[in-house]
């Protein structure tokens, strides 16, 4: 598959509709806050990677019964996995839903999130990078 520069956003046929905005959203700007705050994006840099990711967001969509049906599951698969971790419940609680209808994969480098996927989610295929 080509790579795609961030400012172009996907086709609305690209299979990202699936994909939970908030969570993208937090998660991305979390990686550019850290290189900022890191000295690795000049304040130039992180304001055109900010200004080039809202226009990439522009071509995701919600998933087509919203996010709230994200809220229990997340819920649920998060208890007792502490706070800090629920962004990756919300992962593996949309990993469940897209993968009841076409296959999916949740790839990850964090081995603990492996473990609590096979806990609280087994249906859900994680990978480990």
């Amino acid at each position: 598959m080509p790579r795609r520069r961030l400012n172009s956003p996907p086709s609305r046929d690209s299979g990202t509709s699936g994909s939970p905005r908030g969570a993208i959203v937090t998660e991305v700007l979390f990686a550019l806050c850290q290189k900022h705050r890191g000295g690795l994006l000049t304040d130039e840099e992180y304001d055109d990677a900010v200004d080039s990711f809202a226009t990439f967001m522009k071509g995701i969509s919600s998933p087509p019964s919203g996010e709230a049906d994200l809220v229990k599951p997340s819920a649920l698969i998060g208890a007792g996995y502490g706070c800090s971790h629920s962004a990756d419940s919300v992962y593996l609680a949309l990993a469940a839903q897209m993968s009841s209808t076409r296959p999916a994969t949740l790839l990850t480098f964090d081995g603990e999130l492996l473990r609590h996927a096979a806990r609280k989610a087994p249906g859900v295929h994680v990978r480990l990078l």
